[in-house]
C-alpha cells in the first residue's frame, strides 16, 4: 500500500491546455482556437499561452483580462485614442505604443510601417489591435525590469493580448485565403509580421518563424492571383510583403541550432527574370531589389561579423564595446547577447596562447587557435546562450560546447 500511495503522489499533472482548463485543473483537449471541453460546457475558453506559466500566474492574467475598469496605468499622461477597446487601460496601452514603442522600433522595419500602417490597421482589424497591445505590454515590461512585480504583471498582460491576437489572426488568415482583395491580404500579412516580432522579442523563435512562414506562404499563394483594391491599399500590401522578405533574410542569417530556420524557396518572391531598372527612384526601391538578390543565395550564418572574424585586439574590443553600449533588438538578433558570444569567442582564441601571451595584431592568433564556426542557441528565459565552437587541431575538426 505504501508503494502504491507513493506512486500516486508522483503522478505529474499536464501543464498544457487552455487557460480556463488549467485553472479548473481538468484535462483539456487542446482544440484550436477554443477547446471542446469549454465549448461543450458553455464556458468561455480563454485561449492558450505561448510560454508555460504557473496556475497562479494564469489566474492573475485572466483577472487582468476581465478587469474592464482597472485602476489605471501610472507614469504617463496619455490621450486616449477614439477606438473601441475593451477597457480604458487598453486604450492607454495603445497610446503608449503609439507614442513610445512605435518610435523605438522603427529602425529595422521602417518608421512608416509602425507609425502609419500598423496603427491604421489596428482600427479595423482585431488581430492587429491585440498584437499592438501585446507589444506595448512587452515594452513596458522591459522598462520596468528593475521592478520585478510590475514587470511580471506587464508580461502576463502581454501574453493575454498575444493569445487574443493569435485567435483573431487564425480567422483573418481564413478570410484572406478565400478573398482576392488586397485589404484582407494586407491585414493578414501585417499581423503575421507583428506576431513574429513579438515572439522574437520574447525568445520564442520557433513561433516567430511559424508566423513568418505563414505570411510568406500567403504572399506566394496570392502572388499569381488578380487583386482588386484601392491603390493606397495595394501600396501597403507591397510594403508589408517587402518587410516579410527582410525578416526572412534576417532569419536565414541568424538561425540557431535550437530553432533552425526552415527556409523555403518561393520563386514568386524573387523572380530572377525581372530586370533591374537602370535607375532607382529612391533608396527604398534599391534596397528591395538588393534583398531579392541576396535571398537567391543559400542561407548561412553571419560569418563576416567583425567581432567574430576580426582578430585585431583593439578593433575587436572596440566593436564588442559598441554592441554592449547600443542595446538593440532587431528580429531574432540582440546586440547584448551577440556581444557576450563575441567576448567568449575572443577569450577562447586568445586564451589558447596562454595567460602571458602578448597579442598586438591578428597575425598573432594562429589557425589552430581560431574558431572557424560558431553555432548558437538562445535560452531567453534563463538569459543564456548555448554555443558550439568549431575548431581544427592536427588536421581534424572538433567542437567545443559552452554555455
Amino acid at each position: 500500500m505504501a508503494s502504491t500511495a507513493k506512486s500516486v503522489g508522483q503522478i505529474k499533472r499536464v501543464k498544457t491546455g487552455c487557460i480556463t482548463c488549467r485553472i479548473r485543473r481538468v484535462k483539456c483537449g487542446e482544440e484550436k482556437p477554443h477547446c471542446r471541453r469549454c465549448v461543450s460546457t458553455g464556458r468561455k475558453c480563454d485561449g492558450y499561452t505561448p510560454i508555460p506559466t504557473s496556475r497562479g500566474q494564469l489566474i492573475i492574467a485572466l483577472r487582468e483580462q476581465n478587469n474592464a475598469r482597472g485602476s489605471g496605468t501610472p507614469s504617463l499622461t496619455l490621450t486616449v485614442s477614439p477606438i473601441s477597446f475593451l477597457s480604458s487601460n487598453e486604450a492607454s496601452q495603445f497610446d503608449y505604443f503609439r507614442m513610445r514603442t512605435a518610435v523605438k522600433t522603427n529602425t529595422f522595419l521602417g518608421a512608416d510601417f509602425w507609425s502609419l500602417s500598423v496603427l491604421q490597421l489596428s482600427y479595423v482589424e482585431p488581430s492587429m489591435k491585440y498584437a499592438v497591445l501585446a507589444l506595448s505590454a512587452l515594452h513596458r515590461r522591459t522598462e520596468s525590469r528593475d521592478r520585478a512585480t510590475e514587470a511580471e504583471a506587464w508580461h502576463l498582460k502581454g501574453l493575454v493580448h498575444y493569445g487574443n491576437a493569435v485567435n483573431a489572426a487564425q480567422k483573418l488568415l481564413q478570410r484572406a485565403q478565400a478573398s482576392i482583395s488586397s485589404s484582407e491580404g494586407t491585414k493578414a500579412l501585417a499581423t503575421c509580421l507583428v506576431l513574429s516580432v513579438f515572439d522574437n522579442l520574447t525568445g520564442n523563435y520557433k513561433c516567430a518563424r511559424m508566423h513568418l512562414q505563414s505570411g510568406l506562404r500567403l504572399a506566394d499563394e496570392r502572388s499569381a492571383q488578380p487583386r482588386h483594391t484601392a491603390p493606397t491599399m495595394e501600396a501597403t500590401y507591397g510594403e508589408v510583403t517587402h518587410l516579410l522578405e527582410r525578416l526572412d533574410l534576417q532569419a536565414m542569417a541568424f538561425s540557431d541550432f535550437a530553432a533552425p530556420y526552415p527556409y523555403q524557396d518561393g520563386a514568386a518572391r524573387h523572380n530572377i527574370n525581372v530586370p533591374l531598372p537602370e535607375a532607382f527612384s529612391n533608396i527604398s526601391d534599391a534596397r528591395q531589389h538588393l534583398i531579392r538578390i541576396l535571398r537567391l543565395f543559400q542561407p548561412g550564418g553571419p560569418t563576416s561579423t567583425m567581432t567574430i572574424r576580426c582578430r585585431d585586439p583593439a578593433v575587436r574590443r572596440r566593436a564588442i564595446a559598441l554592441m554592449r553600449a547600443t542595446h538593440r533588438v532587431e528580429g531574432c538578433w540582440e546586440s547584448y547577447g551577440a556581444a557576450a558570444v563575441a567576448q567568449r569567442v575572443m577569450e577562447v582564441e586568445e586564451g589558447f596562447l596562454g595567460p602571458d601571451a602578448v597579442i598586438t595584431c591578428a597575425a598573432d592568433i594562429p589557425q589552430e587557435a581560431r574558431c572557424h564556426s560558431i553555432i548558437t542557441g538562445v535560452r531567453m528565459v534563463e538569459r543564456q546562450v548555448d554555443m558550439q565552437l568549431v575548431k581544427i587541431l592536427d588536421g581534424s575538426w572538433y567542437r567545443v560546447r559552452e554555455t
